[in-house]
C-alpha cells in the first residue's frame, strides 16, 4: 500500500506507524489491550509490538518475491505518485509533518524505495540486512504461539 501514516491528534501530527500506535494504546486501549494490563501484561505487549516494529515488511517481501520484486513495486510507485502529486495540489492546506509538506514526505518515500531496490543487488550490507530481518520475523511468530 505504501502509504504514509497519518494521525492528527490535538495539536500535532503522527506519521510513524509506531508512534500511532503507542498513542492509540495509551489513549484509547482497545479491549485486548485493557484485558492484558488488567492481567499485569502490559509490558509483554509492549515487547511485542516493539519486535515488530523491528522487522520490516518491504524487505521481507523483497526476499521472499525474488527477481520478481521490482515489477512488484510498479503498483507501489504509481500509488506514491498519485499521493505526491494529490499533495501536491492540496499544497498548504495539509498540516506540515516534522517540518516537511506531505508531498516531501511522499517523495522520500519513493527515493527510500529506489535506493533500497538499488543497494538489494550490490550492497554487502544488504544481505545481511535481509538475514537478520528473517530472524525477527522468526522471533515474531515464536512470541505470538507462546
Amino acid at each position: 500500500n505504501m502509504a504514509v501514516p497519518f494521525l492528527e491528534v490535538e495539536d500535532k501530527v503522527i506519521t510513524d506507524s509506531r508512534l500511532i500506535a503507542d498513542h492509540l494504546f495509551q489513549k484509547y486501549p482497545g479491549a485486548g489491550d485493557r484485558k492484558a494490563i488488567s492481567e499485569g501484561q502490559k509490558e509483554s505487549v509492549i515487547a511485542f509490538v516493539d519486535t515488530i516494529a523491528e522487522w520490516d515488511e518491504a524487505v521481507w517481501c523483497f526476499t521472499h518475491i525474488g527477481e520478481q520484486a521490482s515489477m512488484a513495486n510498479i503498483p507501489r510507485y504509481m500509488k506514491l505518485h498519485q499521493q505526491a502529486l494529490l499533495a501536491n495540489q492540496k499544497g498548504s492546506e495539509l498540516p506540515l509533518v516534522d517540518g516537511m509538506s506531505m508531498e516531501d514526505v511522499y517523495l522520500k518515500k519513493i527515493a527510500g524505495l529506489r535506493y533500497f531496490e538499488s543497494m538489494l543487488g550490490s550492497d554487502p550490507g544488504a544481505e545481511d540486512y535481509q538475514r537478520n530481518n528473517e530472524i525477527v520475523y522468526e522471533q515474531i511468530w515464536a512470541k505470538a504461539n507462546e
